[in-house]
């Protein structure tokens, strides 16, 4: 049986500077993030700053950002991720800036912009590029799926109802919700690794 990785432990394990925890996290996301940083590159053709840059810049300043305590309000992977996509969003923006200040006046060059602005991350409501970046990677994660029942069961989780909770919806045991959950993360898992 799959199991979740324990992405909070690792959150504590990056505030107490614990390089396991670290190196975890890093495994965990790199890819993912990679991908994001490529979906968003296309103002950025042809430079020398690529994906793989951004993900390790992103990465970076998380850990650096929950080790300050700058995440407060981070504690489990939801949050880590919305951190991520801001983060690496951020440094995009930033490197674009940079490569085409060349062709503008230095005092057209606003550094301020580069920085993570906490009430973006810790804000009531997401913002407008959020819901629409965790709208796209749904549909990318449900597509992925080759069973209507599995993207029911993914839809119901994310909404989140309990195992038990989804069987009685179904009609079903509890066991098969658990069985199909299990191969939901494999498939997924997959298609992290890819």
């Amino acid at each position: 049986m799959t199991t979740d990785p324990p992405i909070t432990q690792w959150i504590t394990g990056v505030r107490k500077r614990d390089s396991e925890a670290e190196t975890a996290l890093w495994d965990h996301y790199f890819k993912r993030v990679v991908r994001l940083a490529r979906s968003r590159m296309s103002a950025l053709q042809g430079t020398v700053y690529d994906e793989e840059d951004a993900a390790v810049s992103a990465l970076r300043s998380m850990f650096r950002g929950i080790q300050a305590e700058r995440f407060p309000e981070l504690h489990d992977r939801h949050n880590l991720w919305r951190i991520l996509v801001l983060i690496t969003k951020r440094k995009l923006r930033a490197q674009w800036r940079r490569e085409t200040a060349n062709r503008r006046t230095p005092e057209a060059v606003d550094a301020g912009d580069a920085e993570l602005r906490i009430e973006e991350v810790i804000a009531d409501e997401p913002t407008p590029d959020f819901v629409a970046e965790m709208m796209d990677e749904t549909e990318r994660l449900l597509a992925e799926l080759d069973d209507d029942n599995l993207r029911r069961i993914a839809v119901m989780r994310m909404d989140g109802l309990t195992n038990d909770e989804i069987a009685d919806r179904l009609g079903c045991a509890s066991r098969t919700v658990r069985r199909k959950v299990d191969r939901i993360r494999d498939i997924w898992g997959d298609v992290d690794a890819e």
